[in-house]
């Protein structure tokens, strides 16, 4: 038990698995595929894809959230039944960005 209350206080762990960079990193998301939306409606499909959906940063962005979202997941644990709610919407963002980074990458 005492490697597990180590691990969860490494300042970086610690900020991965923070609620806020969670919000945060979503919201950015949010931002930049709203972005990607005007610029595929003013340029097409392709500019937008070059500019925003196959940047690095974009998929460095998806990826800390995965992370983020798993972290503040496995810190929250064990939940109560009627945390189930928040269990299940956190898990299921994790499996739809990694089956979708999967998908992208075949």
């Amino acid at each position: 038990m005492v490697t597990v209350n180590r691990f969860w206080k490494n300042p970086v762990i610690k900020f991965l698995s923070s609620l806020k960079l969670s919000a945060v990193l979503m919201a950015l998301v949010a931002v930049a595929s709203a972005k990607g939306t005007f610029i595929e409606n003013d340029h097409g499909r392709d500019g937008a894809y070059d500019l925003i959906y196959d940047a690095m940063w974009f998929e460095v962005l998806l990826g800390l959230v995965i992370v983020s979202l798993t972290l503040l997941f496995l810190k929250r644990w064990p939940y109560r039944p009627k945390q189930w709610g928040f269990a299940l919407v956190h898990l299921s963002i994790v499996v739809i960005l990694i089956t979708s980074a999967i998908t992208r990458e075949m």
